[in-house]
């Protein structure tokens, strides 16, 4: 489902807003380039963004998305209001800084990045989510072995897969793992 301007759409002192909170959709497909909030229906699982926009597009979902996964491409989405937010998939990845994802999104349970190729930076930071269940991580770059967590961590780490990462990084998972 794409979300075109439409019923849902209302404009309320000049900000935009999409209200989807009475519906039943399970998967969304936005613009959010044109947005300022969008109001998710407790029913939704997926949300599929895309657009550009500088500022940062209020998400107001059930849980703060604790049962939500967004996904992107390029970069991450510069969305707020998700702090419990399930997984988050990054197709196409450009430059993701993990420190800001791990700051923004702690209850992080499931994290996709792919690149063509692409940078990942602060790699580290991924040591304070110990949360986490599945990471993937393919055609990315920009870290070292050292970087990695080690596996005490993620206590709860059920599936990794590293595929195109630094041959450093790919035998100390290897390794570990």
């Amino acid at each position: 489902f794409a979300a075109p301007v439409g019923s849902a759409n209302r404009i309320e002192d000049g900000r935009r807003y999409l209200d989807l909170h009475d519906s039943d959709l399970d998967e969304l497909c936005v613009d959010a380039s044109q947005l300022n909030e969008v109001i998710l229906p407790p029913t939704l699982c997926t949300l599929k963004l895309h657009g550009t926009r500088p500022a940062r597009v209020k998400i107001d979902a059930t849980g703060y998305g604790h049962w939500l996964w967004v996904w992107a491409t390029g970069r991450v989405p510069q969305v707020r209001g998700l702090k419990r937010l399930r997984g988050l998939r990054i197709d196409a990845v450009e430059r993701v800084d993990l420190a800001d994802v791990v700051r923004r999104f702690r209850g992080l349970r499931h994290l996709q990045l792919l690149g063509s190729p692409g940078t990942v930076v602060n790699l580290s930071a991924l040591a304070e989510l110990p949360e986490l269940r599945s990471l993937l991580l393919v055609d990315v770059y920009g870290f070292t072995a050292d970087e990695f967590p080690l596996p005490s961590h993620w206590p709860s780490l059920t599936s990794l897969v590293v595929g195109g990462v630094p041959v450093d990084v790919a035998r100390m998972v290897r390794t570990n793992f």
